[in-house]
């Protein structure tokens, strides 16, 4: 299924995203405060397996600033393919959110995301702990109204949330995190060279 590689490229970031159809999108940013840039996300990443060590076939991620205006370029390089996506990050109370929105990969077979694909992610010395929102207990969400979304019929399938930036944040800012994403543990990734 697409979401196990969503979970371990996001986790990475989020490649498991655009294999698999089971993940959550957005067709616009939460509003949220904070820069535009979070430099302490700047270098190069090494996603680990669940017990914390390196794996053979390791997913790589690299957050480069390309300028000051515009939000980090992450490139996820992988045995397979390497995509590249624009990487926003937003502060929402006191969380830290992640949209990310492919801009391009090797892998023809992949049809790119048009929205900004949504989880949320923290920094804890030189590890990168990143989740994605769980698209079975988003479609639960929308279906009951609480927040403005459309999803695929299956229990699985892709959601895609339609509110405005300041109803998606007030969104964010009023749920539990763990309400809203998998009861898997966070994807991991450890620092292995930071911006000269």
């Amino acid at each position: 299924m697409r979401s196990s590689r969503i979970v371990l490229t996001v986790a990475v970031l989020i490649a498991t995203t655009l294999l698999g159809g089971c993940y959550v999108a957005s067709q616009k940013l939460p509003a949220g405060s904070g820069p535009l840039i979070d430099q302490q996300l700047i270098g190069a990443w090494e996603t680990l397996d669940e017990s914390g060590k390196r794996t053979s076939d390791n997913t790589y991620l690299h957050f480069v600033k390309t300028n000051d205006e515009k939000p980090l370029v992450m490139v996820m390089v992988d045995d397979h393919s390497v995509t590249t996506y624009e990487m926003h990050s937003i502060k929402i109370g006191k969380r830290q959110m992640f949209a990310v929105k492919p801009l391009s990969s090797t892998n023809s077979e992949e049809k790119p995301e048009e929205g900004f694909i949504l989880g949320y992610y923290e920094v804890k010395g030189d590890d990168l702990y990143l989740n994605l929102l769980d698209a079975k207990k988003m479609k639960a969400l929308v279906e009951a109204n609480k927040v403005k979304g459309v999803a695929e019929k299956s229990d699985y399938g892709k959601v895609t949330l339609t509110g405005t930036p300041q109803e998606l944040a007030n969104f964010f800012a009023n749920t539990d995190p763990a309400a809203l994403i998998g009861g898997e543990k966070p994807a991991r990734a450890h620092r292995i060279s930071t911006a000269k």
